[in-house]
C-alpha cells in the first residue's frame, strides 16, 4: 500500500516496519549485540486489520494518518484486542516469536513488562479510558495475554500495582499507560536485575 508520508522519520519507519513485517529479520540482525530483549504489550491495545492478501497490520494512528486504508477496495476487517480471533492470531504469533528468539539465543534474555493500566493520576483525578473502553476491562482482558506468555515460558515482571498511577504532567499527557516516574524507576530496576542476573550466569 502506498500513501502519504508522515511527519517524522520514526513514524514512517514504524509504519513501514509493520507493513513489511521486519521484526524477525531485525531480531536476527541485532541478536549478536543484544543483551536483553524487552517486550511491552501496551501497543497490543490498538488491535489489527486483516488485509485482503491474508496479512495483518496494526490499527495504529500512523496507519490512519497515512491514508493507506482508503486506497483499498474496501475497509478491511478490524480485529479488536481481547476478541477471540485476535487472541488466537496473537497466540500463533507469540509462538513464532518464541521460536525465533530461541533460534537466535535470545529467549533466556527476554523480559516481558506487565504493568496494570492506571485508572487515576497520582493526584486522584480520573484518567480518560482508551477508545472509551473502561480501563478495568482492559486490565482484565490483558490477563490472558500475559498468562499465555507465562505458559510459553516467557519471563514476566510485575511492578507493584500501587505504582499504576498516571502522570498528569506526562510528556504526552495523562493516559492509562503514561505512568508516574516511580513506575518507570521500578521497571528499570527489574531490567537492571535481569541484566545483572544474566551477567552473573555468563
Amino acid at each position: 500500500m502506498n500513501g502519504a508520508k508522515l511527519g517524522s522519520g520514526f513514524q514512517n519507519r514504524s509504519l513501514e516496519g509493520d507493513l513489511n513485517s521486519t521484526l524477525f529479520p531485525t531480531i536476527a540482525k541485532l541478536a549478536p549485540r543484544t543483551d536483553l530483549f524487552i517486550m511491552d504489550l501496551t501497543d497490543e491495545r490498538l488491535g489489527a486489520f486483516a488485509l485482503p492478501d491474508g496479512t495483518y497490520i496494526t490499527h495504529s494512528v500512523e496507519l490512519q494518518k497515512s491514508g493507506r486504508l482508503s486506497l483499498l477496495p474496501k475497509i478491511p476487517t478490524r480485529l479488536n484486542v481481547g476478541g477471540d480471533r485476535h487472541f488466537a492470531l496473537w497466540t500463533r504469533a507469540a509462538i513464532a516469536l518464541k521460536s525465533v528468539l530461541l533460534t537466535q539465543g535470545l529467549f533466556e534474555t527476554t523480559l516481558v513488562l506487565r504493568m496494570p493500566w492506571a485508572t487515576h493520576t497520582f493526584d486522584g483525578e480520573v484518567v480518560e479510558p482508551f477508545r472509551h473502553i473502561p480501563t478495568s476491562e482492559m486490565n482484565q482482558m490483558f490477563k490472558r495475554y500475559f498468562a499465555k506468555l507465562e505458559h510459553l515460558g516467557f519471563y514476566v515482571v510485575s511492578p507493584p500495582p500501587s505504582l499504576a498511577l498516571s502522570d498528569a504532567n506526562h510528556k504526552w499527557g495523562p493516559a492509562p499507560f503514561h505512568y508516574i516516574d516511580a513506575a518507570y524507576t521500578s521497571l528499570l530496576g527489574a531490567i537492571d536485575g535481569q541484566l545483572n542476573s544474566k551477567s552473573t550466569q555468563a
